[in-house]
C-alpha cells in the first residue's frame, strides 16, 4: 500500500500509524524509531514510514525475512545488524509475523529490545 493506492485505505492506515507513534510510543519530531518489518507487514510499515516523515522521525526499516524468523536459533542470537537497529531508535516497533512458527525470533526482539529507556511496540 503506497499514498497512490486506494486513498481512502491509505487515509486509515495514515490516522493509525498516526496514533501508534505519537499516542502509543509518543515520539516527537526528532526522534527515532527502529522498525523491524517482514513481508507480511509491508502495507503498514509503509502507513508508519509516511507518518513518521510527516512528522520528522527518523526511521530505521529493518527487514526480517518470514524464513529466517522461522529459523531463528537462540544459541546464535539476533545478527550486528539487528543488535544495531534495535540500539538505533528511541522506540523500537516490530511489525512482524505472529505467526506461532516465529516465537522464538520475536521473543529475542523482546529481550533484547525492552532494556534501558527504550520504548517498545510489538
Amino acid at each position: 500500500m503506497s499514498p497512490t493506492s486506494n486513498s481512502t485505505t491509505f487515509g486509515m492506515a495514515l490516522a493509525g500509524a498516526q496514533t501508534v507513534l505519537r499516542t502509543c510510543l509518543k515520539l516527537e519530531s526528532g526522534d527515532s524509531l527502529s522498525l523491524f518489518v517482514d513481508e507480511t507487514a509491508e502495507p503498514v510499515a509503509d502507513a508508519l514510514i509516511c507518518a513518521a516523515e510527516e512528522f520528522d522521525i527518523l526511521v530505521r526499516r529493518q527487514f526480517s525475512p518470514f524464513q529466517t524468523q522461522i529459523s531463528f536459533d537462540d544459541s546464535r542470537g539476533l545478527s550486528p545488524d539487528e543488535h544495531e537497529a534495535l540500539a538505533f531508535g528511541t522506540a523500537i516497533l516490530t511489525c512482524v509475523s505472529s505467526d506461532a512458527r516465529t516465537t522464538r525470533y520475536r521473543q529475542a526482539l523482546i529481550r533484547a529490545g525492552t532494556t534501558g529507556d527504550k520504548r517498545f511496540g510489538h
